[in-house]
């Protein structure tokens, strides 16, 4: 059995994967409850045989996940990297090192995927869309998540103090609360559905795969408008074309 990590900012996604890659189990927790201690409760009752992790987080819950891995199994944790090309995808980055190893891992992974031309658009705690065309890997975009996004309309201004809505949709917001959630997520899709008409210009087709992943990536997909696939692993499954 291979048990895999993906560390983003706030969380700490794992799953447990058979000799034959099926999933045995999974789940989250949060980057906090993990630097106190609680990933070796949560998984001290698995046996895996190997550990393999990605992760753009802090030194600290990398440290942390290492250290849980080799005491709880005497395992040493397999940590994935950014390269400068893996098999038919080129790395665009002048310092390729600059690009952050889950993206590079969600490119890959849909691309195995997909066969051919694709969009990636990742909602964790920034928003990340990356564009795959039939010559590879052409480049993406990062723009603040919806909680980032709310916390600089909180901080740095006088008026607009929303906390987190409980309903997105694209209508205009008769609320300050509901123009703030709304207009977020309008921008949101706006992107996505931007980087989707440059990819198609650019390939010269008329539909391409679109994966959608990461913690809002449901919330955000509900409301494209064009067909997109829900796939919440994508990160991981890019860990075992790096780390086979």
């Amino acid at each position: 059995m291979i048990v895999e990590f993906d560390g983003g900012n706030t969380r700490l996604k794992w799953r447990l994967l058979s000799a034959g890659g099926a999933v045995l189990e999974r789940g989250t927790l949060a980057n906090e409850a993990l630097l106190e201690g609680a990933l070796q409760s949560t998984l001290s009752n698995i046996k895996p045989q190997r550990a393999r992790m990605v992760s753009v987080a802090g030194a600290d819950l990398k440290a942390a996940v290492a250290a849980c891995v080799t005491d709880l199994w005497g395992l040493t944790l397999a940590q994935a990297h950014t390269q400068p090309a893996h098999g038919a995808i080129h790395n665009p980055y002048k310092d390729y090192t600059k690009l952050g190893a889950d993206r590079w891992l969600a490119v890959l992974a849909a691309y195995e995927l997909s066969q051919g031309p694709c969009l990636i658009v990742d909602c964790g705690s920034a928003i990340t869309v990356e564009l795959v065309s039939d010559q590879g890997y052409i480049g993406g975009y990062i723009v603040p998540g919806h909680r980032l996004m709310r916390r600089a309309l909180f901080a740095d201004t006088a008026q607009v103090k929303v906390e987190q809505g409980a309903k997105f949709d694209m209508a205009p917001g008769c609320s300050t609360e509901a123009a703030v959630n709304n207009g977020i997520h309008c921008a949101h899709v706006g992107l996505a559905s931007q980087a989707r008409r440059m990819l198609l210009e650019l390939t010269g087709l008329d539909e391409v795969p679109v994966w959608v992943c990461g913690g809002d990536g449901e919330q955000l997909q509900r409301q494209l408008p064009f067909a997109s696939q829900w796939h919440p692993d994508l990160v991981l499954d890019g860990l075992a074309l790096v780390l086979p």
